[in-house]
C-alpha cells in the first residue's frame, strides 16, 4: 500500500506540477522498498523510522549513529492532550544528519542498493514524571541540512496528530468506511496514506 501511495501522489503531481508533494507517514511505513522505490522529481517521503536499519557509519545502526551527532538546538513541541493526560510543551533536542541506510539483511542478495536519506532525530530532554518521552526518527528523501529545514520536517510530522483525529471522527463519527459511493458524481478523491 506504501508503493501505491507514491503511485498516486506522482499521478497527484501531473494534476499540480508547481507544488512539492510529501507523503507524511508514520512507523508503519518504514518499509524498505519505499526509500528505494522510482518516484517523480517534486515527490517525496518523510517516514517515522520503526526499525534500528544497519547504516554505512562507524556505529553500523541508525539510533547508534545519530547519538553520535552533534545537538543541532533544541526546540518546543506542543503535545495536545491525549487520553488523561493534559496538554502540554516537550522540550525537544534535535539533531539532523544524511545517512546511507543498508537494504535489510533479510534481503541480501537480492540487488537492493544503499539508500542516502537525511535524518531529523528529536527527542524530548524532560518528560514529566512517568511518560515516556517523545522521541520520532524521522527519515526523509527531502534535503535536509539546515535547522530550518529540520523543523519544517518536524512541523509537517507533527501535524500527524491533526490528521488522526480527524481520520478517526470520518471513521467512527462519520462512519465513512460504511458508505460506498457508486459513482464518482462528485468529481473528488481523498488520498491517506
Amino acid at each position: 500500500k506504501w508503493i501505491e501511495g507514491l503511485a498516486h501522489m506522482t499521478a497527484l503531481k501531473v494534476h499540480c506540477p508547481n507544488t512539492h508533494i510529501v507523503g507524511v507517514c508514520d512507523r508503519e511505513a518504514d518499509v524498505y522498498d519505499v526509500f528505494v522505490a522510482e518516484r517523480a522529481a517534486g515527490v517525496d517521503w518523510l517516514v517515522r523510522a520503526a526499525w534500528n536499519r544497519g547504516v554505512k557509519h562507524p556505529e553500523r545502526y541508525l539510533w547508534e549513529a545519530m547519538q553520535s551527532v552533534p545537538a543541532m538546538a533544541t526546540t518546543q513541541l506542543h503535545i495536545p492532550a491525549r487520553g488523561s493526560m493534559g496538554e502540554r510543551t516537550a522540550e525537544m533536542t534535535l539533531r539532523c544528519a544524511p545517512v546511507c541506510i543498508r537494504p535489510p539483511s533479510s534481503r541480501k542478495g537480492m540487488g537492493l542498493a544503499d539508500v542516502d536519506v537525511n535524518v531529523i532525530w528529536a527527542i524530548e530532554t524532560s518528560p514529566p514524571k512517568g511518560v515516556d518521552p517523545i522521541e520520532w526518527m524521522l527519515l526523509s528523501s527531502v534535503p535536509t541540512h539546515t535547522l530550518e529545514q529540520a523543523l519544517e520536517r518536524l512541523s509537517w510530522y507533527a501535524r500527524r496528530w491533526t490528521i488522526e483525529t480527524w481520520h478517526r471522527v470520518l471513521k467512527s463519527g462519520c462512519q465513512i468506511e460504511a458508505r460506498q459511493f457508486g459513482d464518482g458524481a462528485l468529481g473528488h478523491a481523498l488520498v491517506f496514506l
